[in-house]
């Protein structure tokens, strides 16, 4: 059992404990086991429980700090006084975080070593989660560091390293790596689903909640929706309509804009219209590298994978935002309608001449663009940004929306990328010999992040697709020329 305290907490709440315990059995070694030596190396059961303790927040999380004292403030008779206040809001029963896990896990050789893995299994549960509450405004709207949730993580990992090749001049070897894990919000502190924190109740941690964007109004057929606002209208569910009818009399929403999902079909788009448009943890990670030796040349490469997840991209809230005109933008293909027009000329009176017209719809993937009238041919107030505590409640206004790019701010940034490249040769120690100087030579080449597939990112890098443009990423590709010399 080991204690720790921490000075960043308060009196009453500074010191934890943290018991842990293994035990592991080593089956190849008993005697039951001696028939399988021919083509059993190894064979380990284990098992451990134990509990951590994490203590990271600020070191005067719990304390109040003056702020101030460069601002003065005048009483309006010849006196006044550089004030100072509370620099934030502190949180005196802030405690430990802790985390109990038990794993199970197995270890395995084959043929003497040439294949070796693990596999394991976990449960880990984190209580009082330290994490940045969001207050209500009423409380001042501030962030408060706090004791806030339980949540569970289960999964498992599978390693697993063969020698394909081993001879003389040849060495060959691969390691496989894959892991999956479910993430789960068990708990909150207030028994509930805390919606400006992102937390919600048998839901992944920082799941994505918000209004989905389902399509673009079109002048194809749809299917009547059976609901409220369909019937209210005069539409037949079931009927087939043309899209831009059906969501101009419903909603007003004209042809090219984005279509926001009334899941309950009252027509009007607001806070209960919000649902989960995906999850921040990956479904699944894994890895491949190998390592190649002939004679005394030596190659080796790692490729790594994320599955299944998804992201708020600042890169995509940045660069679709065409309301900006003064920054480039990505590629974007818009949705066109016919008869929009393209360009023009005016002549001395201000009157358009030489207009160019859309002859026909262009079905683009992205809603067109223009700051013209909520029922006008465009798009409306599409303003969510990173999660549920973001975006308009009520989106019913629907306008000049999509100029911020909102609807494409949540992206799949599942890839499969290659982090390393290597190239080397090692000199023979008889011809460095010669030199009575150097004891160790090798020259080699060395690529990092080369290549990336599998994604349909359109950013710099899907594996930053997540990450403040000015803080984090993108992952640079990188030629390295170099040798590694002993005397």
């Amino acid at each position: 059992i080991r204690w720790d305290g921490s000075s960043r907490f308060a009196d009453g709440h500074r010191w934890g404990s943290f018991p842990s315990a293994a035990v592991a059995w080593r089956i190849s070694e008993e005697p039951f086991m001696e028939k399988t030596k021919g083509w059993l190396s190894n064979l380990k059961a284990r098992v451990s429980f134990g509990q951590t303790g994490n203590n990271a927040v600020g070191n005067y999380a719990t304390q109040v700090v003056a702020s101030g004292g460069s601002s003065y403030y005048g009483f309006g008779d010849n006196t006044g006084l550089y004030p100072y206040y509370p620099s934030s809001i502190v949180n005196k029963a802030l405690t430990w975080e802790k985390t109990t896990e038990l794993n199970a896990g197995i270890d395995f050789g084959f043929f003497g070593g040439r294949i070796n893995g693990s596999i394991d299994w976990y449960n880990r549960k984190a209580i009082d989660l330290l994490y940045a509450r969001q207050l209500p405004y009423t409380a001042g709207g501030a962030t408060v560091t706090d004791n806030i949730a339980k949540v569970k993580n289960t999964g498992v990992e599978v390693a697993l390293t063969t020698i394909n090749i081993q001879n003389k001049d040849w060495f060959w070897s691969t390691t496989f790596n894959f892991s999956h894990n479910h993430n789960e919000v068990v708990e909150t502190s207030t028994g509930e689903d805390e919606i400006a924190n992102s937390l919600f109740i048998g839901e992944s941690f920082h799941t994505l909640y918000n209004y989905k964007y389902t399509g673009i109004v079109s002048d194809k057929d749809i299917v009547v929706p059976d609901t409220k606002i369909a019937r209210d209208k005069g539409f037949t569910p079931g009927q087939t309509v043309k899209s831009r009818d059906f969501y101009y009399n419903c909603y007003g929403w004209g042809e090219g804009m984005p279509i926001i999902e009334d899941l309950d079909g009252d027509g009007a788009i607001t806070a209960a219209d919000k649902t989960f448009v995906g999850k921040a943890n990956p479904t699944w990670t894994g890895s491949i590298s190998s390592n190649l030796s002939w004679k005394n040349w030596d190659f080796s490469f790692n490729i790594y994978t994320k599955q299944d997840y998804q992201v708020y991209s600042p890169f995509y809230k940045q660069y679709t935002n065409y309301g900006d005109r003064g920054m480039q933008h990505i590629k974007m293909d818009f949705y066109i309608p016919a008869g929009t027009l393209l360009s023009c000329d005016y002549d001395a009176n201000g009157n358009r001449i030489n207009e160019v017209y859309q002859t026909e719809t262009h079905y683009g993937n992205y809603p067109f663009p223009t700051n013209q009238a909520e029922t006008a041919a465009g798009v409306g107030t599409y303003a969510f940004s990173s999660n549920g505590k973001d975006g308009a409640d009520n989106m019913s206004s629907m306008k000049n929306a999509n100029s911020k790019g909102a609807p494409y701010q949540i992206v799949d940034a599942s890839y499969w990328k290659v982090k390393n490249i290597s190239l080397g040769y090692t000199f023979d120690k008889k011809l460095l010999a010669k030199t009575k100087i150097i004891n160790s030579l090798r020259l080699y080449v060395n690529i990092t992040n080369p290549f990336v597939w599998g994604s349909d990112y359109k950013g710099f890098d899907p594996e930053w697709a997540g990450s403040s443009l000015s803080n984090g990423g993108p992952s640079t590709i990188t030629y390295q020329f170099g040798a590694s010399v002993k005397f």
